[in-house]
């Protein structure tokens, strides 16, 4: 804006610009019209107008984020605007000359900073209105990147299963599902799976059940269930209502039939169930009962004398009565012994008719059996890749879908079932998913998150990491941090560069292997990488410049001394402290020891000197710790006791180990040296503890009872592969194949 400073002077000058634009648009009123100011120049000049700037036509609105989660500013001008320049409050923003403004890692201190956006034109600047950035920072999880997978028990459409199990359709369509029926991660639990959206639900049962052989339920709710063999009854547990006895006695074994409480089974291997809401029992693999609705227990068929026979009822004989399903016309399918039969529902048996496959008979074992409502029969053929075949009436043989490529021979799959628009439906435990196959055969993710078995660099969710292809004997994760908001994911044989913005990059390093491995540095030395390689330590700086640390090429052994005087014999598990020491498990086997193998742990400090520390020190090795001003530090021993140790080897117990099942996954420490420890207790608590240097306790991530990562407050865990610090105190942890950062 431009205004005269000396009126009378200038005035003249005022008049002849004035009056030569007023001609210039036709205005003025001829030269009759006098104008203001001519001629007297006592008077005082008119101010011209103000240089107008760009109009602001969206202003930057004001916004609440988490930490850590991107936030975006947006400004708009009219036509008139050449540019635009970000400021923080008041002062410019380098690069940021958008219409919009990111700022990806919003922390803790930003909050109450304020935005603004100046719009400049040729005839000036204009300045927006100011938007203030508010920054929360709740307890609980937030995921930076990968998608979490495995076995787990959280509910919902991103739930998560925890197979082995057995599955079940109700008649009226509902399908469940009995979960870690072999009782190695969890305690079998009932859930109940939306065949619409695949999402999980637990369903209560009083007593929960336990060891479960065999489930079914009927049209009205009612789950039934036996036990691990021998069981020798059936038990029914009503919608809310308590888990009894149905029919047999436990413990009381025998073949009688009869009413429900004078029944007898010989050991209860399998049910269907039919329409009607009638069970079918397979008893001792050689007799199939029929459980009415009323508890009465009689012999449909089976129990006759030779083997295999075909006939009516007690005439016809069973060999091994493997895997049962009801028709809708309440006839049964079973496979006897990999043999094909059918039982009506007067109890006569027939041996039904099965195609090649391949030139060759079509192998039929397992739990794999299911029937539609036209009478086709579906199984699993065992081959590899595993497939699912139909068996037409007429015994014509099919293949619907081959199973993906996660399942092995190691893999144990459900039983099949059948919904009544014709889906498939099988628990594959390798992916811990159930999956669904259409009638034409395709193949889909349907319940559960499958864990992930391949490696792919991308932006949040859309990255991958797994250590399923990881080239090393030691295969695991390992977590560090730089000073810039960066993150590392060490995984043996590469490392992965995650942004604080979540974008995952593979450092360009050559492919590690069996010889050759790397681990992200601390902090302490800017998140270099250290490298491994036929003996020799070194260090691989931003630039990819290898730096030699320590060690002899080719050349085993565990001798001290200094850079090239030493030598390892397999080191791994490297870590450095908050001193910029390296520590490592060094591994020696055959004839070099006097036990055939022996771990050592070792030192090598700044300069290059290795030293091999007393067994007294061994136990699990912990990162960013260095010692406070007393010259303590934290230290875990091999029962994953917390201990304090003093300079002169005085060693304390902060936290002991509450029971065998506890203990601890990972451990690193802040600058303020507080420890913080990745935790199991039992098979369905994962966290993270806070200990600070007078021994405080506190949880800090991690929800009881519950396994699998879900972000939120309080969010939940599942096992803890790796955790590590930043230097602005945020902590991380790798859980189930993501990246998790967990808000204090």
């Amino acid at each position: 804006m431009f205004t005269p400073s000396h009126p009378r002077r200038r005035g003249g000058a005022a008049l002849i610009t004035l009056a030569f634009a007023l001609a210039a648009c036709g205005g003025g009123g001829g030269g009759n019209t006098p104008v203001a100011g001519a001629g007297n120049t006592g008077g005082s000049a008119p101010t011209p107008p103000a240089a107008a700037g760009p109009a602001i036509t969206a202003q930057p609105v004001s916004q609440t984020v988490v930490a850590g989660q991107a936030v975006t500013f947006a400004v708009a001008a009219d036509s008139t605007t050449l540019s635009y320049q970000w400021q923080r409050d008041g002062k410019d923003i380098p690069g940021a000359t958008g219409l919009t403004y990111t700022l990806a890692n919003p922390k803790p201190a930003d909050n109450g900073s304020k935005f603004t956006a100046v719009a400049t034109g040729a005839r000036g600047s204009t300045t927006s209105s100011a938007a203030v950035l508010n920054v929360s920072v709740p307890k609980g999880l937030a995921l930076v990147a990968g998608t979490p997978g495995g076995p787990g028990n959280l509910d919902g459409t991103d739930g998560e299963v925890a197979l082995y199990g057995l599955l079940a359709l109700q008649p009226s369509g509902a399908l469940f599902l009995v979960d870690g029926v072999d009782g190695f991660r969890f305690a079998s639990g009932l859930r109940a799976i939306d065949l619409a959206t695949g999402a999980l639900t637990t369903v209560e049962r009083d007593p929960a059940l336990h060891d479960v052989a065999a489930i079914a339920v009927d049209p009205a709710g009612n789950l039934y269930d036996a036990p691990q063999a021998p069981a020798t009854a059936v038990y029914r547990t009503p919608p809310g209502g308590k888990r009894a006895v149905f029919a047999g006695a436990a413990d009381q074994a025998g073949s009688a039939d009869g009413a429900a409480a004078t029944a007898r089974f010989t050991s209860v291997n399998g049910f269907a169930m039919d329409a009607a809401g009638n069970l079918y029992v397979n008893d001792g693999r050689k007799k199939i009962r029929k459980v009415a609705r009323d508890g009465s227990v009689v012999t449909l068929a089976g129990g006759g004398a030779g083997d295999m026979v075909d006939g009516t009822g007690t005439q016809a004989a069973f060999r091994q009565i493997g895997a049962m399903a009801a028709g809708r016309d309440g006839s049964l399918t079973v496979i006897d012994d990999g043999v094909l039969r059918s039982v009506s529902q007067a109890g006569v048996v027939t041996t039904r008719k099965v195609g090649t496959v391949d030139g060759g008979p079509l192998y039929l074992a397992g739990l794999s059996l299911t029937v539609d409502g036209a009478g086709n029969a579906y199984v699993q053929d065992w081959s590899y890749p595993p497939k699912i075949r139909r068996i037409a009436p007429d015994g014509t043989v099919t293949a619907v879908a081959t199973l993906p490529a996660s399942g092995s021979s190691g893999t144990r799959y459900t039983n099949l079932v059948a919904d009544a628009a014709g889906n498939l439906y099988v628990g594959d435990d390798s992916s811990q998913v159930i999956r669904r196959i259409t009638p034409a055969g395709v193949v889909t993710d349907f319940a559960g998150r499958a864990v992930n078995q391949s490696n792919v660099d991308g932006t949040g969710p859309a990255a991958r990491f797994s250590l399923a292809d990881t080239r090393a004997y030691d295969t695991h994760y390992d977590l560090a941090t730089d000073a810039q908001g960066n993150v590392y994911v060490g995984q043996i044989d590469r490392i992965r560069k995650v942004t604080p913005a979540g974008v995952v990059a593979t450092l360009p390093l050559p492919l590690g292997n069996l010889t050759t491995s790397y681990y992200p540095a601390s902090e302490a030395i800017d998140g270099s990488v250290l490298a491994v390689s036929n003996g020799v330590i070194s260090r691989i700086d931003a630039a990819g410049v290898s730096h030699f640390i320590a060690g002899q090429a080719g050349v085993k052994g565990v001798a001290d001394g200094v850079g090239a005087k030493a030598t390892f014999s397999s080191p791994t598990r490297l870590i450095v402290d908050g001193l910029g020491n390296i520590y490592l498990s060094d591994t020696v086997t055959g004839s070099m020891t006097d036990v055939g193998v022996k771990t050592y742990l070792r030192k090598i400090a700044p300069d290059g000197t290795v030293t091999t520390l007393p067994d007294s020190m061994s136990g699990q090795l912990i990162s960013n710790c260095a010692p406070d001003k007393d010259g303590k530090f934290w230290s875990l021993d091999t029962q994953s006791n917390v201990l304090r140790i003093g300079p002169d080897g005085t060693r304390t117990v902060v936290r002991p180990a509450h029971d065998i099942a506890e203990g601890v996954d990972g451990a690193t420490c802040d600058r303020a040296g507080n420890l913080f420890l990745a935790m199991h207790s039992g098979a369905s608590l994962y966290s993270v503890h806070k200990i600070t240097p007078a021994g405080t306790e506190s949880v800090i991530a991690g929800n009881p009872g519950t396994e699998g990562v879900r972000a939120g407050t309080p969010g939940s865990l599942a096992p803890i592969n790796a955790v590590t610090v930043a230097p602005d105190g945020t902590v991380y942890v790798m859980s189930q194949d993501a990246l998790v950062r967990i808000l204090q």
